[in-house]
C-alpha cells in the first residue's frame, strides 16, 4: 500500500466514502456488537525468484464509527520467503 495513501487515513476525519475512493472497496465489511463498521482490505504482492516466490500481504483494517468516520486503524505486514 502507498504510503501517502495511509498517511491520508485521519481518524475523527477520514469517512468510508473518502476509503473507497483512495484504496477502493474492501475485501470485507462487517458490524460489530455496537454497530460500527469493521472495513478491511487486504493486498498481496507475489513475486518469483530462483529460490521460488516471495510472498508479500498487507492487511488494513479499519474501524468506522455510527457517523462513518474512521474511529482507528491498523496495518499489518507479512512477508513470506522460500526457505
Amino acid at each position: 500500500m502507498d504510503a501517502a495513501k495511509l498517511a491520508s487515513i485521519k481518524p475523527g476525519v477520514t469517512t468510508l466514502s473518502d476509503l473507497e475512493s483512495t484504496f477502493g472497496q474492501p475485501y470485507s465489511k462487517s458490524l460489530d456488537t455496537s454497530g460500527k463498521i469493521v472495513a478491511m482490505w487486504i493486498y498481496v504482492h507475489a513475486q518469483s525468484s530462483g529460490f521460488g516466490t516471495d510472498l508479500k500481504q498487507q492487511q488494513l483494517s479499519v474501524l468506522i464509527g455510527t457517523n462513518n468516520v474512521v474511529e482507528k486503524f491498523t496495518l499489518v505486514d507479512t512477508v513470506d520467503k522460500p526457505k
